[in-house]
């Protein structure tokens, strides 16, 4: 079944919860984390980003998702409008494509907008891991929970239900868009969502 309109859902964001209750610590940790990642990494390679574009990163990492998404299409629309509209067959406005995605794609403008990045971006989302609690170790890289086996022309339903492969794929792609390199954007990544990263540290009670 085909749709024309988009529906925006009302699943939890992952990324506004961490700025309610503890997430003002984590926040803390994740900006001090990536300073020390950044300075050690270009201390070792030629790559060097600037001031400004280390802050837009850390931004990001604080941003609603509902504002990722929103940062996602005005780039999209931007930079990739003729690529997106030839790829999807789609309206160039920013609109549901009449005869491209299958209903589950569109069952919010965020997963809408992450398919897009999918099918715009496969090489970027297929050297990143992904890290969602719900992949259960099937997808063998975030792609895959796009696409079947990582082909484009088969659409997998797994990201249309499980909001970290939407978070993960916008923010790399937001962040690829600011200059930041794979060992970097890996990095991040991890830092927000690798579930051995966000357990807390073990405690004896004998």
């Amino acid at each position: 079944m085909m749709v024309a309109v988009i529906h925006e859902g009302s699943k939890k964001d992952p990324i506004a919860g961490a700025n309610n209750g503890g997430g003002n610590l984590r926040r803390t940790l994740v900006i001090l984390v990536t300073i020390c990642y950044a300075l050690l990494y270009n201390s070792a390679t030629t790559h060097a980003m600037d001031a400004s574009t280390y802050g837009e990163i850390q931004q990001l990492m604080q941003t609603p998702l509902r504002i990722l998404t929103e940062k996602a299409t005005a780039l999209i629309k931007d930079k990739y409008e003729n690529l997106d509209f030839a790829l999807f067959n789609g309206a160039d406005d920013g609109s549901l494509p009449f005869n491209a995605l299958p209903e589950f794609v569109t069952v919010s403008r965020t997963v809408y907008v992450a398919y897009r990045i999918a099918m715009l971006k496969p090489e970027l989302l297929a050297s990143h891991t992904c890290y969602s609690p719900c992949d259960d170790k099937q997808s063998k890289n975030l792609l895959h929970c796009f696409f079947r086996d990582g082909n484009r022309k088969k659409f997998s339903e797994q990201a249309s239900t499980c909001s970290p492969c939407s978070s993960e794929a916008i923010l790399i792609f937001l962040w690829n868009e600011l200059g930041a390199d794979h060992g970097e954007i890996n990095a991040y990544l991890r830092l927000m969502f690798d579930p051995a990263l966000q357990e807390p540290p073990p405690t004896s009670l004998n």
